[in-house]
């Protein structure tokens, strides 16, 4: 089944050179920001696994202990509600099987200096 386009919001005009050499490198520099966040965000699930447990360990009942300076809790939030598993549990385990094995395709821009 093929996906109709959507409507242009204005008329397109020819890029320029730099415009695509401009979108190359924005793209460049955002997968290596990407990867240098990735390596942050490990470090901050390291750090706070290991506050966590002391927490678990040290705060008693309440969950909230004060250390160097600082005062840390764990607190209780309200659930998020997972679409995929609402999905399956509202329409069936065939369908939602049937979409994961078939999504729907979406179109990707593919630029490569020449």
């Amino acid at each position: 089944m093929a996906q109709a386009r959507k409507p242009a919001a204005q008329a397109a005009t020819k890029p320029t050179r730099k415009t695509f050499e401009a979108y190359l490198k924005a793209r460049e520099n955002r997968l290596a920001k990407s990867r240098e966040a990735g390596a942050f965000e490990r470090q901050e699930k390291r750090l706070a696994a290991e506050i966590t447990r002391y927490i678990e360990q040290e705060g008693g009942p309440e969950r909230i202990v004060k250390c160097c300076g600082h005062r840390a809790s764990i607190t209780t939030e309200p659930g998020r509600v997972s679409w995929a598993q609402e999905f399956e549990r509202a329409m069936g385990h065939d369908e939602a099987e049937r979409l994961r094995q078939h999504p729907p395709d979406s179109d990707k821009l593919n630029v490569v200096a020449l």
